[in-house]
């Protein structure tokens, strides 16, 4: 079964339509600044999906553009002025970014308050791509459970969108963090994260008995891949929260045999043929993010023709992870606005 990731993106953005308005009556309007490099077509694509989600919220999108001989200062200045700069409310370098300035060097750049990708070490933020593969299982999860009623007729999955839901599970009781992965997703407000361990355990027993967390914790998961924009914040966050999961990149040995054994797969290679239709399980559930052209077309890490009929869940390209990650972006840019307004 195709997850459509449009759809999900659909869901996050009816939310934030009702967010935007709110701040404006404020007098605030949301700006999101994206630095880039003009260097080749994916790059404009990504912009542009970007710009037109911003357009269809009401929120400005300011382009800040370095040609591929502009000098690391050059670079770095224009950073700073877009951090103290109070009409900026949020800001991404967006990757890949292939000027002289280290990764290491280029994620600490923004300031962290205004930092809605979530590199900095010290943002405010989740980083977006991994919210939406904590969001797309949640939505694999729901599926699952609507094809599993109870004898009532309803779903057994909860709702795992609502806001109680969008905390960390660091301030649910010690016993339980661990395991209330529902309650993960749009940062780190203490008040709000508090509120929604209240609102957990105040819950009716028969809305926490089939948990997510606990589908979760059942399967074998497999990360392909440690890219700064991929695999590296997916396996960061998985640590940060618990999620058990194994790790492979181009020097592990016997990728084939992990592939095979995983229930969720989720490749961030960017590469054809990184996971072959011939060695998944039928039960697997396959998220893509690596992203690569061929013939002019986007492609993910597997052949989606030959995969379809070949596991039980799979993102395509485009349409998967993509719409998803742009919507948590500028759920995060909401978010930040919102706790600048507050503060």
């Amino acid at each position: 079964m195709i997850i459509d990731g449009k759809l999900i993106a659909l869901e996050i953005k009816k939310s934030l339509l009702k967010e935007v308005p709110k701040l404006q009556n404020k007098h605030i309007t949301p700006q999101l600044a994206i630095v880039f490099c003009d260097t080749d077509d994916s790059i404009r694509t990504y912009i542009r999906q970007k710009q037109k989600f911003g357009a269809d919220l009401g929120i400005k999108v300011k382009l800040i553009k370095f040609g591929k001989s502009a000098s690391g200062q050059s670079i770095i200045n224009r950073l700073n002025k877009l951090n103290k700069d109070p009409e900026i409310h949020g800001i991404i370098i967006q990757r890949p970014f292939p000027l002289s300035i280290p990764e290491t060097v280029l994620k600490t750049l923004v300031n962290p308050q205004k930092d809605v990708d979530g590199f900095h070490p010290k943002s405010s933020c989740e980083a977006p791509i991994a919210l939406s593969v904590i969001k797309i299982l949640q939505q694999v999860h729901q599926q699952l459970g609507k094809e599993n009623e109870s004898p009532g007729g309803k779903p057994r999955a909860i709702n795992c969108h609502s806001e109680r839901n969008e905390v960390e599970s660091r301030n649910l009781p010690a016993n339980e963090s661990k395991r209330s992965l529902h309650a993960l997703t749009l940062g780190r407000d203490d008040a709000l994260m508090q509120q929604a361990a209240r609102n957990y355990w105040l819950r009716p027993v028969s809305l926490r008995k089939i948990k997510f967390d606990d589908w979760l914790s059942e399967k074998k998961i497999l990360v392909i891949g440690r890219g700064e924009s991929g695999g590296a914040p997916v396996a960061e966050y998985f640590h940060k929260y618990g999620i058990s999961f194994l790790q492979a990149h181009s020097q592990t040995k016997n990728i084939d045999g992990l592939i095979s054994e995983s229930d969720i797969i989720i490749s961030c290679v960017g590469k054809p043929n990184i996971v072959r239709h011939d060695i998944v399980k039928s039960t697997t559930i396959l998220i893509g993010i690596g992203l690569y052209r061929k013939n002019g077309k986007l492609q993910t890490d597997y052949n989606q023709e030959k995969i379809a009929n070949r596991v039980a869940f799979y993102t395509p390209a485009p349409g998967g992870v993509g719409p998803v990650n742009v919507a948590y972006l500028f759920n995060n840019l909401i978010r930040v606005v919102k706790l600048s307004v507050s503060s």
